[in-house]
């Protein structure tokens, strides 16, 4: 069989989801077996022709993400079929509008319907999100959400208590979850000398009584900004948005080899063996006290660290999980069972 010519359709090239999702499993795809091509997906309506064109060339259209219309799916379909990953909560509204007290979104939940309905196949980022697609689940493959692990470097435990730093790498719409925890950092400051809580974002927040440092957010200094903390938060609330998130941060910090505190809220109680290769806190109680300990001793960050690095390389990384991403092209294609 000739190449497979495949489009990807994606949000934009630096979101982090078409990054960590498409983008960086590329480079891992067998040229001799597959042609591409990559297009950032317009926001203008007048742009689909250009689009619909693109996509009838193409043996195989691959969309992360993006919900479009129902009347323009069949044009998005390819010659061979469609794929589509998503590892959101796509059918709602979005963290920013998210409410739990409302209703579900029944316009973004009757296109997400029609995109699993026209797909061959579905790639979900969590069981969880697995569990959403109804009677496309036959035809859902999870793939997580990766790492690579060998352009991560790991961090060097510091044999102190004093002068540590508290890390939090995200996108400012979930700054919220750090605002909570600020009585917290705070009880923190007054116990460790130095303690600084260290934010890589693109956009930031003040906490009285807790020493922050602001780092704007660059993909070329990501794996530094990682291994300058000697711990890595990831707090969240438990609602049906934040159990679809697929733990990229959480799994980061471990490919750094630092010692992680999360949530107990969707994937991250996959993640993470309580206690093993990193913590959950399910309240401000729990936060304290996982926190403290870490800070405590370097041992415990240094074992937490290494075993969380160990997780990341056997589950979590990109070159293992590029094989699947291909066995899912084939899939659709029709070259190999689904």
């Amino acid at each position: 069989m000739d190449r497979l010519n495949i489009l990807f359709l994606l949000e934009g090239r630096n979101t982090p989801s078409s990054r960590v999702r498409i983008l960086n499993y590329l480079p891992h795809l067998d040229r001799s077996k597959y042609d591409w091509q990559v297009r950032p997906i317009p926001n203008s309506i007048f742009s689909r022709p250009a689009l619909f064109r693109a996509a009838a060339q193409a043996d195989l259209v691959v969309i992360q993400k993006k919900l479009f219309r129902g009347w323009e799916l069949p044009f998005l379909t390819g010659r061979l079929g469609m794929i589509y990953d998503f590892d959101d909560m796509v059918m709602l509204p979005g963290r920013d509008k998210f409410d739990p007290h409302q209703p579900v979104s029944q316009a973004r939940q009757r296109r997400f319907d029609r995109t699993l309905a026209r797909a061959k196949v579905v790639i979900a980022g969590s069981d969880y999100l697995r569990a959403q697609t109804g009677p496309a689940q036959d035809r859902t493959v999870v793939i997580p959400t990766t790492v690579d692990t060998q352009a991560q470097p790991v961090k060097t435990v510091r044999e102190t208590k004093q002068g540590l730093v508290l890390g939090w790498i995200g996108t400012k719409g979930n700054l919220r979850y750090l605002q909570d925890l600020a009585p917290v950092f705070q009880t923190l400051a007054g116990r460790y000398p130095g303690l600084t809580l260290k934010i890589v974002c693109d956009g930031f927040i003040d906490l009285a009584g807790v020493q922050l440092v602001k780092t704007t957010w660059r993909l070329e200094d990501e794996p530094a900004d990682l291994v300058s903390f000697d711990l890595g938060l990831m707090p969240l609330t438990d609602d049906p948005w934040s159990r679809g998130k697929c733990g990229y941060k959480l799994l980061q910090y471990m490919a750094a080899g630092l010692p992680a505190v999360a949530s107990p809220v969707g994937v991250n109680r996959e993640i993470v063996r309580d206690g093993l290769n990193g913590f959950l806190a399910a309240d401000p109680a729990d936060w304290l006290d996982r926190l403290d300990r870490l800070l405590a001793s370097p041992n415990l960050r240094r074992e937490m660290g290494r075993a969380g690095r160990l997780t990341v390389e056997e589950r979590f990384d990109l070159r293992r999980r590029a094989v699947d991403f291909a066995q899912a092209l084939d899939a659709a294609a029709g070259v190999s069972p689904p």
